[in-house]
């Protein structure tokens, strides 16, 4: 039987790393092609719901929001491509690993507060114009809508961002530990 050979376990080890890395870089890929058509989203939701348009401010930001996402997914994903597993020394691509650790981090903070802006300005738009035996369910209901919002953030930013991240940062630090022990 074959025995395994620094290189054969290197490979191994690299090759869970790029299979991780893939992921987080398709799912950018992904990220960058979708926010463009969200650009849309106050004008089509006006043409369905003529008598609950978005009002302005709301409209603009998450216009805003949309242009700002699709220049933050290229950024990700430029930072993505420029990590080679195979090629570039254990220093390097942990620092960048490191680097795109903390921007997503960052990532979830703040599009929960836009999530917030959002729909808040949405909401202030409406209180005004709502019964007051509606304005309870009204908060409710948009109470609801903002936690569900921020939850599966959260949810999916801890089981896919993060446990691919430490997948990538713990088949370098293998790589690096038997570089040592070399």
């Amino acid at each position: 039987t074959p025995s395994l050979t620094d290189d054969n376990i290197r490979h191994i080890i690299y090759k869970r790393g790029k299979t991780a890395l893939g992921r987080l870089l398709w799912f950018e890929v992904i990220g960058l092609i979708v926010v463009l058509p969200f650009i849309a989203a106050p004008y089509i939701h006006s043409l369905y719901l003529p008598r609950v348009p978005y009002p302005a401010f709301t409209k603009y930001f998450f216009i805003a929001c949309c242009i700002i996402s699709f220049c933050w997914q290229i950024y990700k994903v430029q930072l993505l491509n420029k990590i080679d597993l195979k090629q570039m020394d254990i220093l390097s691509g942990l620092k960048i690993i490191s680097r795109y650790k903390l921007f997503i981090k960052r990532e979830l903070f703040v599009g929960v507060a836009f999530a917030c802006i959002i729909l808040g300005s949405f909401c202030y738009e409406y209180i005004d114009i709502i019964s007051d035996q509606g304005k309870v369910l009204f908060y409710l209901f948009n109470m609801a809508v903002l936690i569900t919002v921020c939850l599966i953030m959260l949810v999916f930013y801890k089981f896919f961002y993060k446990k691919n991240i430490e997948s990538i940062e713990s088949s370098l630090k293998e790589v690096k530990e038997m570089e040592t022990d070399s």
